[in-house]
């Protein structure tokens, strides 16, 4: 069997102006959103960052939020959890790893509400290291993607890789970095 999955990232960066983020909505966001709806049966995992998630409702796009979310509870999407700033996170301290993580998944479930239910974790840029598995795992997160320069081994078309901290296991899935 080959494993294959379908993750989209959604980042704008803070200092977005609203005119780009309107023209992003529209020629991405919206037309995207509205191909799952026509859609029922397709599915796929959605990493949309906290501070675009309040970026969007800042400045005018709930409905952009209401539809993901809608798709969230219909079972077409599943949302990632992150980092709300998207940082690079092996290069902030320990303690400030934690708090982008915390704060990502407290504003994302304010506006998703019940729909937010992560089980997997989207690392900023997929950037990785073992400071990451501790809050990962303490928060119940069952996988994490990385870019496909972080495989240790073969290409994995037919296994999926698992880190463990204290014992609890984490599955690593890696983008084709060629294909992506």
């Amino acid at each position: 069997m080959i494993y294959w999955a379908q993750l989209l990232h959604f980042y704008q960066p803070p200092t977005q102006v609203p005119s780009m983020l309107r023209r992003i909505c529209d020629e991405s966001y919206r037309p995207l959103i509205q191909v799952f709806e026509e859609y029922p049966h397709a599915r796929a995992t959605i990493d949309i960052s906290g501070v675009l998630t309040e970026l969007l409702m800042d400045c005018g796009h709930k409905n952009v939020l209401d539809r993901l979310k809608g798709l969230a509870r219909r079972g077409q999407l599943e949302f990632t959890g992150s980092a709300m700033y998207h940082p690079i996170l092996p290069l902030i301290p320990k303690a400030e790893i934690q708090r982008q993580i915390d704060l990502n998944a407290h504003t994302k479930r304010h506006f998703f509400g019940e729909a937010y239910v992560p089980k997997g974790f989207f690392p900023p840029e997929m950037c990785y290291s073992q400071d990451l598995l501790p809050p990962l795992v303490e928060a119940g997160y069952n996988w994490v993607i990385l870019s496909g320069v972080a495989c240790p081994a073969e290409w994995p078309l037919d296994v999926i890789y698992k880190v463990e901290h204290n014992g609890e296991g984490l599955m690593v899935f890696f983008r084709d970095d060629v294909l992506s």
